[in-house]
């Protein structure tokens, strides 16, 4: 079965994402400290913001449009050669504003920002849209391992003091690049030679620039906590809170594989008109997810204080109670990436995607605005988690009819128990007198043993409905037919 295809694939390249920064974390905290990291996530966080226009609302959109002309040769490559148009005049208008930016305003770390240009490049040539709508992730899967490999050989190779921010800065960036170029060889073997059209250029323009809006709103409280932070404080403050982030990002990952691996399946069940079967998708997606969020948020918050010390130095001692406080988050952006991924985006509900995260996104500013002054980086931990909250209750309302989420999270209330169980048994672990490494294993095992215990038998025997189906979804199969999915 397709689907679970490119869900292993895309869960095994996620895992990959998650061992990477437990291999360079560490080191690069080390080596350029807190303001290091700091002015390097300051000015790629501002950057990020002149890379919205560039994409415009093209990934999700162009994976929509992709999916729904699956196998029709002619029809993807015309769709292709339009929407890439839109993206290369976008993305190349921006990489002369953000050089103009650069020229008139920044005064400090100048290097670092004009080495941003790596990026902005590399979404010029950002064409993931187009495989993920024809469901190709093993492509991106391992073109992304071998790049990821090399850059982090390159860190150890070339970045060996504090003044190293620059070096640092163009192996992640040019490793962006190297990504994107490296699609491209490939290309010409699912599209044939073809041009754009202005008529047709036209059609796309208005259902882009919908999806824009929420991907603007998105990013502003994505990264405008750290741009506030160092407008607000200082750039160690950054520093701490990004690696907070990262933290938790390199768990969510993932987490939110299913949401990339859905996107097509989901728009092509839409549009096939079968409602059953995306709404059973969705259910068993959205419990499933919810218990390995549980897990994850349960390790993460228990083994934090004795982990982050040991993981990325005494310097970022603050980054351990912020891993705590936005830890919760990452409940409210699985639960946000299954209702886009399956139900709005799929359904071309974007305008209400859209009010969902502008509502998000003020919140957030606003947030923001009033507690970094004085809280400094648990300011913006906090304003983090009043926007995720704000963007997936007005989501879950206006779902509502299509998926009950009351009921299951009703359901999941007994793993809810079992996770701070867990947690509290890893918390208390962390304060015996033993080594770091000894205690860190102790802390996992534990925990992670007291939640398969709690849980597995529960699963069997009280929660067969969703042990059923896991089963029947694992072995591809549905009343003795395979699913050719």
């Amino acid at each position: 079965m397709k689907i679970m295809k490119n869900l292993i694939y895309n869960i095994a390249y996620q895992i990959l994402v998650m061992i990477i920064p437990l291999i360079t974390m560490p080191y690069i905290a080390r080596i350029i400290g807190a303001t290091g990291f700091g002015i390097y996530s300051y000015h790629y966080s501002i950057a990020s913001y002149f890379g919205l226009f560039s994409l415009l609302g093209i990934y999700n959109y162009g994976v929509r449009s992709i999916a729904t002309c699956f196998d029709n040769k002619e029809k993807r490559t015309d769709v292709f050669f339009n929407i890439y148009t839109i993206q290369l005049i976008a993305s190349l208008l921006v990489i002369l504003c953000y050089l103009g930016y650069v020229f008139l305003f920044v005064t400090k770390d100048q290097d670092i920002a004009y080495l941003q240009i790596i990026y902005l490049l590399s979404l010029v040539f950002d064409i993931n849209w187009f495989y993920f709508g024809l469901e190709l992730f093993s492509l991106t899967v391992l073109r992304n391992v071998v790049i990821k490999l090399l850059s982090t050989a390159a860190i150890f190779l070339f970045v060996k003091k504090a003044s190293d921010v620059p070096a640092y800065t163009v192996i992640m960036l040019g490793g962006m690049l190297l990504s994107q170029l490296v699609l491209w060889i490939s290309l010409p073997q699912h599209i044939r030679i073809g041009t754009p059209s202005f008529a047709k250029i036209k059609t796309h323009l208005i259902p882009i620039f919908i999806l824009f809006l929420p991907a603007i709103a998105s990013s502003v409280f994505r990264t405008m906590d750290k741009i506030m932070l160092g407008i607000l404080s200082d750039k160690a403050q950054v520093g701490f809170y990004t690696q907070a982030e990262a933290l938790e990002w390199t768990c969510l990952s993932v987490i939110t594989a299913l949401g990339t691996v859905m996107i097509p399946v989901a728009s092509k069940l839409s549009s096939s008109g079968d409602r059953k079967k995306l709404s059973d998708y969705t259910q068993i997606s959205f419990r499933c997810l919810t218990i390995f969020t549980i897990a994850i948020a349960a390790v993460l918050i228990g083994i934090s204080p004795v982990f982050v010390p040991f993981f990325l130095g005494g310097e970022f001692v603050p980054t351990i109670y912020l891993t705590m406080l936005i830890s919760p988050t990452m409940f409210f952006i699985a639960w946000e990436n299954i209702i886009r991924t399956q139900y709005l985006i799929p359904n071309n509900l974007d305008k209400e995607f859209t009010i969902s995260v502008f509502a998000g996104a003020i919140i957030n500013f606003i947030a923001n605005l009033f507690f970094i002054p004085h809280l400094k980086s648990y300011g913006a931990a906090v304003g983090t988690l009043l926007a995720e909250g704000t963007v997936f209750f007005i989501q879950a309302y206006m779902a509502r009819h299509a998926i009950p989420l009351l009921s299951i999270l009703k359901s999941c209330r007994y793993y809810f128990i079992s996770g701070i169980l867990s947690c509290l048994l890893m918390l208390f672990l962390g304060t015996l007198s033993i080594q770091t490494i000894p205690k860190l294993m102790l802390q996992c095992s534990a925990g992670g043993l007291l939640f398969l215990l709690l849980t597995i038998p529960y699963l069997i025997c009280r929660d067969k409905e969703l042990y059923g189906t896991l089963l029947q979804f694992i072995t591809h199969k549905k009343k003795g037919k395979t699913n050719h999915l």
